[in-house]
């Protein structure tokens, strides 16, 4: 009979959804907070450790590793599994590696590795000597692999804290971790001294272990913000590249980086970009050229400066805009009794040592185990020697060896055959245990020489020595952590190198503005909208042809801002420093992608921003609206802004207020002409009033604004106003033929 559980299919999905997420926390993308190591990089390593392959070893196919561990013990893409391992082997993320590459492994400035079939690798010395040195030894729990034919360990028995040393990096669901890499020295010294007072506090621990330490070296910037980033176990680190300045001769100076922050690993092409944007958007004009020259010898990217160059503010830009400086966001999230949980950096260093005192416990357990059973042979096959004719006889005797190691262990007699008398009384006496019975019956003969039995002598004393040590470091906590700190000195003599990233407090980058000579050019608009400075003397040159073959000249300074106004109602807006300065002849930009307009908008008005402060426009409505507007209300740091709120139709007319007289001209060809000041001043954001009672199906055609005594150009023939007969705003007007 079939068993039918009915579920809400929401319910479901949530409790699915729930249990793929702690899976993914738990098994794949955070570290634990006791050996550091994610699974598939534990994993990875501890294949590899099965196959033998350690520093000592030859270098194999990255392939076959990555095959082995996928099917031994991680049923993942393989992808993934070469990424992991491809990972540990880049010595710009770790001051210890912890996969020793051969062949294309990529590079600091992101190239990517080969495929796995062209590389190889092996475990590096310093796994060997503190990640698996001791895993034989009982030292960490093994569980069954994924399909329960073969074990692995749950962590490795690691002899530092490895979440410090090798960092790590994960994107899980809801959660992520970002943990640097430190100073195997500090992390040493640090967890020592807390091994003497537990109760030392973040700050305490920090005189020790004074923060990360990149591979990439460089500096961190914010030495006072750190105490509070450790406190939590997440915070902003202000990190930054090493810069340093290089005569060039012929009174120039070079600037030359040699360490980059870890926030650019990847990322040296998009650095040097960044750089040549700035010289092509006029940042600075101080840079002549980029180079990368980085190598085997480390980073160098040399920028080039002009004579006379500020080199101070250059550098202020690059470390600013290119990123050369920059924020290291700091998350210790770690799995702590088998859940996610944010890791200040004491808990780090008390659950490392608290992992630590069970590792060296089951270590010690294990060894003494095997040093206890030692002396139980040894000391069993120095007996033996004292008695050997009697077991001589008894295996002569026997007729299996079942009834020989029945009589050696219990004096069972009664299968035996003796052949001297006394023998039978002698042989009940015996006593020996099953392993020293086993350890006799595979005795050689050799070990009956006297040399041989001093040799046995010397291991039992040994074993005894042995077995005294380690019981004493087990029944006294005093002593296991001498030992352990013993153990932590040898290690830090072996690895503990010089800190490659100086902590120091700085204050921010702030970029001073180039002082800039104000000087006036002229902004000329082409029929196409493309748009380009002149200077002054080009424009007097060519003064006749710019006024015909231009839509728009604008004199602008070149500090100034340029406002363009459009028939949709908009007002955008580019700095004259953005608009190329070209010859006459050259062809300048789309205005639009300056300002941000529509690239079929079409301009009605532009003016500098300097100048409109204290003018007021006019506008004029394709449905005969009409207003006016102070111009200080179109002056915003927005690029693009609404001039006029439009519900349908367009603006046909933008200008400045300056003239008496409004003359409108509908499309029906009626024509009304009124005093400018009759238009009351509204706000940007108002309709504005009605300027003509238009006729059904008639649209304004067009606005002029004009003084009494002037002509204006209709329909390409130049009018005078007096014209037209003048009327009041809001009339029907008069229609005229031309």
């Amino acid at each position: 009979m079939e068993n039918i559980i009915d579920v809400t299919y929401s319910d479901e999905m949530q409790q699915s959804y729930l249990d793929y997420s702690v899976s993914v926390l738990t098994d794949r993308a955070l570290p634990d907070v006791r050996d550091g190591l994610k699974p598939v990089q534990r994993k990875i390593i501890y294949d590899m450790s099965r196959l033998g392959i350690t520093s000592d070893k030859p270098y194999r196919k990255s392939a076959r590793i990555v095959g082995d561990t996928m099917g031994r013990f991680h049923p993942h893409g393989d992808s993934s599994i070469y990424e992991a391992m491809v990972h540990l082997e880049r010595d710009w993320l770790y001051a210890y590696p912890l996969i020793d590459g051969h062949g294309n492994f990529g590079s600091i400035e992101g190239d990517g590795p080969a495929a796995m079939r062209y590389t190889e690798a092996r475990l590096s010395k310093i796994v060997s000597d503190l990640y698996i040195k001791d895993l034989e030894k009982g030292t960490v729990p093994f569980r069954d692999n994924y399909e329960n034919t073969e074990k692995e360990p749950e962590t490795l028995p690691v002899a530092v804290p490895g979440l410090l040393i090798t960092g790590s990096e994960g994107i899980a669901v809801g959660m992520a971790c970002k943990i640097p890499t430190h100073n195997m020295g500090e992390v040493i010294d640090g967890l020592m001294a807390y091994m003497d007072n537990p109760k030392l506090d973040t700050a305490g621990l920090m005189e020790y272990i004074q923060g990360p330490d990149f591979a990439t070296g460089g500096m961190i910037a914010n030495r006072e913000e750190l105490v509070s980033a450790y406190e939590e176990g997440k915070g902003r680190i202000r990190v930054r590249g090493t810069m340093l300045e290089e005569d060039a001769g012929y009174g120039k100076k070079n600037l030359v980086v040699t360490e980059i922050p870890p926030t650019m690993i990847g990322g040296v092409d998009k650095f040097m970009t960044k750089i040549a944007d700035m010289v092509r958007d006029k940042t600075t004009s101080d840079i002549t050229d980029i180079k990368n020259l980085s190598g085997k010898d480390g980073i160098r990217i040399v920028i080039e400066l002009k004579k006379g160059a500020n080199i101070e503010r250059v550098k202020s830009l690059i470390y600013k805009q290119a990123k050369l400086e920059d924020t290291y966001g700091l998350n210790m999230v770690a799995i702590v009794n088998g859940a996610p949980r944010q890791c200040p950096l004491k808990l780090v260093i008390s659950e490392f040592h608290k992992y630590q005192l069970q590792v060296y416990k089951n270590k010690y357990e294990h060894m003494l185990a095997k040093e206890r059973e030692t002396e139980e042979i040894k000391s069993g096959l120095i007996e033996a020697t004292d008695v050997i004719d009697l077991i001589i006889e008894i295996l002569r005797g026997a007729q299996k060896r079942a009834d020989a190691k029945e009589c050696m262990m219990y004096g069972k007699t009664d299968k035996i055959k003796f052949r001297f008398r006394g023998s039978e009384a002698d042989a009940k006496t015996l006593h020996f245990t099953e392993r020293q019975t086993d350890a006799i019956l595979d005795m050689r003969l050799s070990k009956l020489i006297g040399l041989e039995l001093d040799l046995l002598k010397k291991e039992l004393a040994e074993a005894r020595k042995n077995i005294a040590l380690y019981e004493g470091l087990l029944s006294s906590d005093r002593k296991m952590k001498g030992q352990i700190k013993k153990d932590l000195k040898a290690v830090r003599e072996a690895y503990g190198g010089e800190r490659r990233t100086k902590i120091e407090e700085l204050a921010e980058i702030v970029v001073a503005k180039e002082a800039v000579k104000e000087q006036l050019y002229y902004a000329l608009v082409d029929r196409f909208h493309y748009i380009k400075l002149v200077d002054e003397a080009t424009y007097q040159r060519n003064q006749e042809n710019i006024l015909t073959d231009f839509r728009h000249c604008i004199p602008i300074m070149n500090t100034d801002k340029l406002l363009v106004f459009t028939e949709s109602g908009k007002r955008g807006t580019c700095k004259a420093s953005a608009i190329p300065c070209t010859k006459y002849k050259e062809k300048g930009v789309p205005l639009d992608t300056l300002c941000g307009l529509g690239h079929e908008d079409e301009i009605l008005f532009m003016l500098p921003e300097m100048f409109i402060g204290d003018k007021i426009l006019f506008f004029a409505h394709s449905s005969g609206l009409v207003k006016q507007t102070a111009g200080e209300e179109f002056i915003s740091s927005k690029k693009l802004i609404d001039a006029y709120k439009l519900k349908d139709g367009k603006l046909v007319a933008v200008t400045l207020a300056d003239k008496s007289e409004v003359i409108l001209e509908s499309e029906n060809g009626v024509v009304l002409r009124f005093k400018l000041e009759e238009i009351p001043l509204q706000k940007k954001t108002a309709a504005g009033v009605r300027g003509i009672k238009l006729a059904e199906g008639d649209h304004l055609r067009a606005a002029y604004l004009a003084n009494v005594q002037d002509d204006i150009l209709m329909q390409n023939q130049l009018v005078p106003v007096s014209r037209f007969k003048p009327a009041k705003r809001d009339g029907k007007g008069t229609k005229i033929r031309l």
